[in-house]
Protein backbone atom coordinates (compact mmCIF):
# COMPACT_ATOMS: atom_id res chain seq x y z
CA UNK A 1 0.00 0.00 0.00
CA UNK A 2 1.55 3.31 -1.03
CA UNK A 3 1.87 6.38 1.21
CA UNK A 4 -1.00 8.30 -0.39
CA UNK A 5 -3.36 5.40 0.12
CA UNK A 6 -2.26 5.02 3.72
CA UNK A 7 -2.93 8.69 4.36
CA UNK A 8 -6.44 8.45 2.95
CA UNK A 9 -7.21 5.42 5.10
CA UNK A 10 -5.82 7.18 8.14
CA UNK A 11 -7.91 10.27 7.43
CA UNK A 12 -11.06 8.17 7.18
CA UNK A 13 -10.22 6.36 10.39
CA UNK A 14 -9.17 9.47 12.28
CA UNK A 15 -12.22 11.48 11.33
CA UNK A 16 -14.68 8.60 10.94
CA UNK A 17 -16.95 10.73 8.80
CA UNK A 18 -18.47 9.59 5.53
CA UNK A 19 -18.27 12.35 2.94
CA UNK A 20 -22.05 12.52 2.78
CA UNK A 21 -22.33 13.60 6.41
CA UNK A 22 -20.28 16.65 5.60
CA UNK A 23 -21.70 17.42 2.17
CA UNK A 24 -24.42 19.95 1.94
CA UNK A 25 -27.66 18.35 0.79
CA UNK A 26 -27.95 18.89 -2.95
CA UNK A 27 -31.29 20.26 -4.09
CA UNK A 28 -32.77 20.05 -7.56
CA UNK A 29 -34.11 23.58 -7.26
CA UNK A 30 -32.25 26.73 -8.19
CA UNK A 31 -31.33 27.85 -4.69
CA UNK A 32 -27.68 27.47 -3.78
CA UNK A 33 -26.92 25.75 -0.51
CA UNK A 34 -25.11 27.30 2.41
CA UNK A 35 -21.71 25.89 3.28
CA UNK A 36 -21.19 24.89 6.93
CA UNK A 37 -17.91 25.79 8.61
CA UNK A 38 -15.12 23.20 8.39
CA UNK A 39 -14.76 20.82 11.34
CA UNK A 40 -12.63 21.92 14.28
CA UNK A 41 -10.14 19.09 13.71
CA UNK A 42 -9.51 19.98 10.06
CA UNK A 43 -6.28 21.91 10.77
CA UNK A 44 -4.86 18.94 12.68
CA UNK A 45 -5.68 16.63 9.80
CA UNK A 46 -4.05 18.96 7.30
CA UNK A 47 -1.00 19.26 9.51
CA UNK A 48 -0.72 15.47 9.54
CA UNK A 49 -0.53 15.54 5.77
CA UNK A 50 -3.72 13.56 5.20
CA UNK A 51 -5.92 14.13 2.20
CA UNK A 52 -9.73 14.08 2.36
CA UNK A 53 -11.56 11.90 2.31
CA UNK A 54 -22.07 -2.45 -4.03
CA UNK A 55 -22.84 -4.05 -6.92
CA UNK A 56 -26.43 -3.31 -7.62
CA UNK A 57 -27.19 -6.14 -9.93
CA UNK A 58 -30.38 -7.62 -11.20
CA UNK A 59 -31.08 -11.16 -12.26
CA UNK A 60 -31.66 -9.78 -15.77
CA UNK A 61 -30.29 -6.82 -17.70
CA UNK A 62 -32.61 -3.85 -17.20
CA UNK A 63 -32.62 -0.43 -18.86
CA UNK A 64 -34.60 2.40 -17.31
CA UNK A 65 -35.07 5.57 -19.33
CA UNK A 66 -35.40 9.18 -18.16
CA UNK A 67 -35.21 8.10 -14.54
CA UNK A 68 -33.69 8.79 -11.20
CA UNK A 69 -31.21 6.10 -10.20
CA UNK A 70 -33.08 3.70 -7.93
CA UNK A 71 -33.43 -0.01 -7.29
CA UNK A 72 -36.16 -1.82 -9.23
CA UNK A 73 -37.83 -5.23 -8.89
CA UNK A 74 -38.64 -7.43 -5.92
CA UNK A 75 -35.23 -9.00 -5.14
CA UNK A 76 -31.91 -7.80 -6.57
CA UNK A 77 -28.48 -9.27 -5.92
CA UNK A 78 -25.20 -7.62 -6.48
CA UNK A 79 -21.57 -8.68 -6.20
CA UNK A 80 -19.02 -6.32 -4.71
CA UNK A 81 -15.26 -6.25 -4.25
CA UNK A 82 -13.30 -5.04 -1.24
CA UNK A 83 -10.69 -2.31 -1.71
CA UNK A 84 -8.79 -1.65 1.53
CA UNK A 85 -11.81 -2.54 3.69
CA UNK A 86 -14.28 -0.53 1.59
CA UNK A 87 -16.93 -2.19 -0.63
CA UNK A 88 -16.86 -1.20 -4.31
CA UNK A 89 -19.04 -2.24 -7.25
CA UNK A 90 -18.16 -2.29 -10.91
CA UNK A 91 -19.68 0.60 -12.83
CA UNK A 92 -19.79 2.42 -16.15
CA UNK A 93 -20.81 6.04 -16.70
CA UNK A 94 -21.14 7.48 -20.21
CA UNK A 95 -18.79 4.80 -21.54
CA UNK A 96 -16.11 5.17 -18.83
CA UNK A 97 -15.61 1.96 -16.85
CA UNK A 98 -14.52 1.81 -13.24
CA UNK A 99 -15.82 1.29 -9.70
CA UNK A 100 -18.11 3.03 -7.24
CA UNK A 101 -17.96 2.82 -3.46
CA UNK A 102 -21.14 1.45 -1.86
CA UNK A 103 -21.54 3.78 1.10
CA UNK A 104 -24.62 3.70 3.33
CA UNK A 105 -23.28 6.90 4.89
CA UNK A 106 -23.92 8.66 1.58
CA UNK A 107 -27.57 9.66 1.37
CA UNK A 108 -27.72 10.59 -2.31
CA UNK A 109 -28.34 7.72 -4.75
CA UNK A 110 -25.35 8.70 -6.88
CA UNK A 111 -22.48 11.13 -6.42
CA UNK A 112 -20.17 11.12 -9.43
CA UNK A 113 -16.47 11.93 -9.56
CA UNK A 114 -16.22 14.73 -12.12
CA UNK A 115 -12.43 14.78 -11.74
CA UNK A 116 -12.34 11.48 -13.62
CA UNK A 117 -15.62 11.77 -15.54
CA UNK A 118 -15.05 14.72 -17.81
CA UNK A 119 -17.91 13.88 -20.21
CA UNK A 120 -20.91 14.39 -17.92
CA UNK A 121 -22.38 17.22 -19.92
CA UNK A 122 -23.81 20.51 -18.68
CA UNK A 123 -24.78 21.20 -15.10
CA UNK A 124 -25.29 24.01 -12.65
CA UNK A 125 -23.71 24.87 -9.32
CA UNK A 126 -25.91 23.41 -6.61
CA UNK A 127 -23.98 24.04 -3.43
CA UNK A 128 -20.66 23.48 -1.73
CA UNK A 129 -19.28 21.71 1.28
CA UNK A 130 -16.16 20.19 2.80
CA UNK A 131 -14.67 16.82 3.64
CA UNK A 132 -13.29 15.59 6.93
CA UNK A 133 -9.80 17.00 6.57
CA UNK A 134 -11.04 20.45 5.62
CA UNK A 135 -10.84 20.66 1.83
CA UNK A 136 -13.82 22.36 0.26
CA UNK A 137 -15.58 21.39 -2.96
CA UNK A 138 -18.31 22.58 -5.29
CA UNK A 139 -21.29 20.38 -6.11
CA UNK A 140 -22.54 20.44 -9.68
CA UNK A 141 -26.01 19.11 -10.46
CA UNK A 142 -26.06 17.37 -13.85
CA UNK A 143 -29.48 17.72 -15.44
CA UNK A 144 -29.05 14.47 -17.40
CA UNK A 145 -26.39 11.74 -17.44
CA UNK A 146 -26.79 9.65 -20.58
CA UNK A 147 -25.89 6.25 -19.15
CA UNK A 148 -25.15 4.73 -15.74
CA UNK A 149 -24.57 0.98 -15.35
CA UNK A 150 -23.89 -0.86 -12.11
CA UNK A 151 -22.81 -4.50 -12.21
CA UNK A 152 -21.52 -6.54 -15.10
CA UNK A 153 -22.69 -8.90 -17.81
CA UNK A 154 -26.15 -10.36 -17.29
CA UNK A 155 -26.36 -9.02 -13.75
CA UNK A 156 -26.08 -5.35 -14.70
CA UNK A 157 -28.61 -2.68 -13.86
CA UNK A 158 -28.44 0.07 -16.46
CA UNK A 159 -30.14 3.47 -16.57
CA UNK A 160 -30.41 5.71 -19.61
CA UNK A 161 -31.02 9.40 -19.11
CA UNK A 162 -30.54 9.69 -15.33
CA UNK A 163 -31.72 13.11 -14.19
CA UNK A 164 -30.50 15.48 -11.46
CA UNK A 165 -27.23 13.70 -10.61
CA UNK A 166 -24.78 15.50 -8.28
CA UNK A 167 -21.08 15.41 -9.05
CA UNK A 168 -17.97 16.77 -7.39
CA UNK A 169 -14.21 16.36 -7.39
CA UNK A 170 -13.65 13.01 -5.63
CA UNK A 171 -10.00 12.73 -6.63
CA UNK A 172 -9.06 12.21 -2.98
CA UNK A 173 -10.56 8.72 -3.33
CA UNK A 174 -8.56 7.84 -6.45
CA UNK A 175 -5.47 6.64 -4.53
CA UNK A 176 -7.76 3.94 -3.09
CA UNK A 177 -8.62 2.88 -6.64
CA UNK A 178 -7.68 5.09 -9.59
CA UNK A 179 -10.90 4.22 -11.45
CA UNK A 180 -13.25 5.51 -8.73
CA UNK A 181 -16.28 6.88 -10.58
CA UNK A 182 -18.16 7.97 -7.44
CA UNK A 183 -20.43 6.77 -4.66
CA UNK A 184 -23.65 4.75 -4.55
CA UNK A 185 -25.73 5.71 -1.52
CA UNK A 186 -28.90 5.15 0.46
CA UNK A 187 -31.41 6.82 -1.85
CA UNK A 188 -30.62 4.20 -4.52
CA UNK A 189 -32.31 1.52 -2.40
CA UNK A 190 -34.69 3.51 -0.21
CA UNK A 191 -37.78 1.32 0.32
CA UNK A 192 -35.74 -1.89 0.30
CA UNK A 193 -34.13 -4.09 2.94
CA UNK A 194 -30.44 -4.76 2.38
CA UNK A 195 -28.51 -7.94 3.21
CA UNK A 196 -24.73 -7.50 3.36
CA UNK A 197 -22.48 -10.57 3.12
CA UNK A 198 -18.77 -9.72 3.22
CA UNK A 199 -17.71 -13.39 3.09
CA UNK A 200 -19.40 -13.95 -0.29
CA UNK A 201 -19.09 -10.38 -1.52
CA UNK A 202 -22.81 -10.12 -2.22
CA UNK A 203 -25.45 -7.49 -1.50
CA UNK A 204 -29.11 -8.53 -1.76
CA UNK A 205 -31.96 -6.03 -1.84
CA UNK A 206 -35.54 -6.98 -0.91
CA UNK A 207 -38.42 -4.67 -1.70
CA UNK A 208 -40.31 -3.78 1.49
CA UNK A 209 -43.86 -5.16 1.25
CA UNK A 210 -46.56 -6.19 3.73
CA UNK A 211 -46.18 -9.78 2.53
CA UNK A 212 -42.44 -9.75 3.17
CA UNK A 213 -42.94 -8.25 6.63
CA UNK A 214 -44.84 -11.46 7.49
CA UNK A 215 -42.82 -14.02 5.50
CA UNK A 216 -39.38 -12.59 6.37
CA UNK A 217 -37.96 -14.51 3.41
CA UNK A 218 -34.75 -12.50 3.76
CA UNK A 219 -33.97 -14.70 6.79
CA UNK A 220 -34.57 -18.05 5.05
CA UNK A 221 -31.72 -20.44 5.84
CA UNK A 222 -30.02 -17.94 8.16
CA UNK A 223 -29.07 -18.19 11.83
CA UNK A 224 -30.16 -15.02 13.63
CA UNK A 225 -27.76 -14.03 16.41
CA UNK A 226 -29.42 -10.76 17.41
CA UNK A 227 -32.08 -8.30 16.31
CA UNK A 228 -31.16 -4.68 17.03
CA UNK A 229 -33.93 -2.04 16.91
CA UNK A 230 -32.50 1.25 15.72
CA UNK A 231 -33.44 4.90 15.45
CA UNK A 232 -32.54 7.61 12.97
CA UNK A 233 -32.32 11.29 13.70
CA UNK A 234 -31.50 14.02 11.18
CA UNK A 235 -30.35 11.62 8.46
CA UNK A 236 -32.50 8.61 7.48
CA UNK A 237 -29.51 6.59 6.24
CA UNK A 238 -27.68 6.39 9.59
CA UNK A 239 -29.01 3.63 11.90
CA UNK A 240 -28.25 4.39 15.57
CA UNK A 241 -28.44 2.01 18.54
CA UNK A 242 -27.71 2.23 22.24
CA UNK A 243 -25.11 -0.14 23.68
CA UNK A 244 -22.81 -0.51 26.66
CA UNK A 245 -19.14 -1.28 27.09
CA UNK A 246 -18.66 -2.39 30.65
CA UNK A 247 -20.74 0.12 32.62
CA UNK A 248 -20.31 2.90 30.06
CA UNK A 249 -23.17 3.98 27.79
CA UNK A 250 -22.42 4.46 24.07
CA UNK A 251 -24.28 5.36 20.92
CA UNK A 252 -23.54 2.98 18.05
CA UNK A 253 -23.66 4.22 14.44
CA UNK A 254 -23.68 1.82 11.45
CA UNK A 255 -21.93 2.75 8.19
CA UNK A 256 -20.36 0.71 5.36
CA UNK A 257 -18.23 3.66 4.23
CA UNK A 258 -15.66 3.47 7.02
CA UNK A 259 -13.62 0.97 9.03
CA UNK A 260 -14.79 2.15 12.46
CA UNK A 261 -13.67 4.26 15.40
CA UNK A 262 -14.46 5.13 19.02
CA UNK A 263 -15.21 8.64 20.28
CA UNK A 264 -15.35 9.05 24.07
CA UNK A 265 -14.36 11.23 26.97
CA UNK A 266 -10.92 10.87 28.51
CA UNK A 267 -12.59 9.65 31.70
CA UNK A 268 -14.43 6.88 29.84
CA UNK A 269 -11.26 5.92 27.99
CA UNK A 270 -9.36 5.59 31.25
CA UNK A 271 -12.17 3.57 32.85
CA UNK A 272 -12.23 1.10 29.95
CA UNK A 273 -8.46 0.84 29.94
CA UNK A 274 -8.49 0.09 33.69
CA UNK A 275 -11.01 -2.70 33.05
CA UNK A 276 -8.82 -3.97 30.17
CA UNK A 277 -11.73 -3.53 27.79
CA UNK A 278 -9.66 -1.08 25.73
CA UNK A 279 -6.14 -2.12 24.75
CA UNK A 280 -3.70 -0.66 22.21
CA UNK A 281 -2.61 -2.79 19.29
CA UNK A 282 1.11 -3.43 18.84
CA UNK A 283 2.41 -1.37 15.94
CA UNK A 284 3.27 -4.56 14.07
CA UNK A 285 -0.45 -5.42 13.88
CA UNK A 286 -1.47 -2.09 12.33
CA UNK A 287 -1.76 -2.55 8.59
CA UNK A 288 -3.42 0.69 7.49
CA UNK A 289 -0.34 2.89 7.71
CA UNK A 290 -1.50 4.91 10.72
CA UNK A 291 1.73 4.33 12.58
CA UNK A 292 3.55 6.76 10.30
CA UNK A 293 1.54 9.53 11.97
CA UNK A 294 2.14 8.22 15.47
CA UNK A 295 -1.48 7.14 15.89
CA UNK A 296 -2.48 4.27 18.13
CA UNK A 297 -5.08 1.73 17.05
CA UNK A 298 -7.10 -0.14 19.66
CA UNK A 299 -9.08 -3.27 20.37
CA UNK A 300 -12.27 -2.66 22.33
CA UNK A 301 -13.99 -5.62 23.98
CA UNK A 302 -17.28 -6.18 25.73
CA UNK A 303 -19.65 -4.36 23.39
CA UNK A 304 -23.04 -5.37 24.81
CA UNK A 305 -25.36 -5.00 21.83
CA UNK A 306 -28.20 -7.11 23.23
CA UNK A 307 -28.90 -9.57 26.02
CA UNK A 308 -27.76 -12.35 23.70
CA UNK A 309 -24.70 -10.80 22.05
CA UNK A 310 -21.41 -9.29 23.15
CA UNK A 311 -18.84 -8.33 20.54
CA UNK A 312 -15.44 -6.72 20.06
CA UNK A 313 -13.76 -4.65 17.35
CA UNK A 314 -10.09 -4.21 16.57
CA UNK A 315 -7.81 -1.88 14.65
CA UNK A 316 -9.80 1.29 15.31
CA UNK A 317 -8.67 4.72 16.54
CA UNK A 318 -9.92 6.56 19.61
CA UNK A 319 -10.76 10.25 19.72
CA UNK A 320 -11.61 12.45 22.69
CA UNK A 321 -13.04 15.21 20.48
CA UNK A 322 -16.57 15.45 19.01
CA UNK A 323 -16.67 14.32 15.40
CA UNK A 324 -17.58 16.79 12.64
CA UNK A 325 -20.61 14.64 11.73
CA UNK A 326 -22.30 15.25 15.09
CA UNK A 327 -24.26 18.26 13.84
CA UNK A 328 -25.43 16.83 10.50
CA UNK A 329 -26.37 13.49 12.10
CA UNK A 330 -27.88 14.91 15.29
CA UNK A 331 -25.58 12.94 17.59
CA UNK A 332 -24.39 15.20 20.44
CA UNK A 333 -23.47 12.23 22.66
CA UNK A 334 -19.94 12.19 24.05
CA UNK A 335 -19.45 8.42 23.71
CA UNK A 336 -20.01 7.05 20.19
CA UNK A 337 -18.80 3.88 18.48
CA UNK A 338 -18.83 3.86 14.69
CA UNK A 339 -19.66 0.33 13.59
CA UNK A 340 -18.00 -0.02 10.20
CA UNK A 341 -16.07 -2.82 8.50
CA UNK A 342 -14.24 -3.89 11.67
CA UNK A 343 -17.62 -4.85 13.16
CA UNK A 344 -19.80 -5.61 10.15
CA UNK A 345 -17.35 -8.09 8.60
CA UNK A 346 -17.86 -10.43 11.57
CA UNK A 347 -21.46 -11.15 10.50
CA UNK A 348 -23.94 -11.18 7.72
CA UNK A 349 -26.28 -8.28 8.36
CA UNK A 350 -29.77 -7.34 7.22
CA UNK A 351 -30.57 -3.62 7.32
CA UNK A 352 -34.34 -3.32 7.60
CA UNK A 353 -34.76 0.43 7.25
CA UNK A 354 -38.58 0.34 6.86
CA UNK A 355 -39.04 -1.46 10.22
CA UNK A 356 -35.90 0.04 11.78
CA UNK A 357 -34.14 -3.21 12.68
CA UNK A 358 -30.69 -4.60 11.99
CA UNK A 359 -30.36 -8.38 12.01
CA UNK A 360 -26.99 -9.89 12.89
CA UNK A 361 -26.65 -13.29 11.22
CA UNK A 362 -24.06 -16.03 11.46
CA UNK A 363 -21.51 -15.80 8.62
Amino acid sequence: MNIATRRILFAMLLLAVPASCLCTQVQSGSAALATPPPPDNAPAARAAGVFPSTVISASRFHVNGDAHFHMTGDVRRLAFMMVHDFPFVSAEVNGTKGKMMFDTGAQQALNLNDHLLTNLGPGRAAGSGFVGSGQSYTVTLRSRVDQVTIGSREDALSFAGVSDVPSQDLSFLEPLTPDCLGLVGYDSFDGYLMKLDYAKGVLTFYKATDKRRVSRDFLKGETVLAVLPFETRKLPNHPLIHLKVGDEEFLGAFDTGQIGMVQMSKETQQALADQKLLTPLPQSQISNGSQEHGATMYTIKGLHLSAALTASISGVPVSNQPGPAAGPMGTPETNIISLGYSFLSQYKTVWDYPDKKIYLLRK
